[in-house]
């Protein structure tokens, strides 16, 4: 009898354990996006990106307007057509030449950001994402 109570009670141990870390499911928290932007707008501004992209209807117009682009499709030199998404944001902020906006020259963008680590980088995407 007492291996059985000894059985029964490690079985409720165990499943007061599981239910009480929501046995694994439990989602990460939700970072506030609104601070991240926030963050994103402090850095555009410090790293000098307002210099060459308007940003919230300020900056200069050396490089391509970031006002509305997230989600857009956008054409490109090459002729080829590519959404806007964290993705290619990421990817132009890191490697300004892989694909350049159509009506600018490969070049004009002369500081890649690679050394932006992926905190960094997820503001400066969320920042340009809240440019509606």
């Amino acid at each position: 009898m007492s291996k059985n109570w000894f059985v029964a009670a490690a079985l409720a141990v165990v499943f007061l354990v599981v239910a009480a870390c929501g046995g694994g499911d439990t989602p990460a928290p939700a970072q506030d996006d609104n601070a991240s932007a926030q963050a994103g707008k402090e850095l555009f501004t410090s790293l000098g990106c307002v210099a060459c992209h308007i940003a919230g209807g300020a900056g200069g117009a050396v490089g391509p307007s970031l006002d509305g682009l997230f989600g857009t499709q956008r054409e490109l030199a090459s002729g080829e057509t590519v959404t806007a998404d964290r993705s290619y944001i990421e990817e132009s902020i890191r490697s300004p030449a892989a694909k350049v906006t159509k009506g600018f020259t490969e070049g004009t963008m002369l500081s890649s950001f690679g050394e932006l680590s992926g905190d960094q980088m997820h503001q400066l995407i969320d920042f340009i994402e809240s440019l509606k």
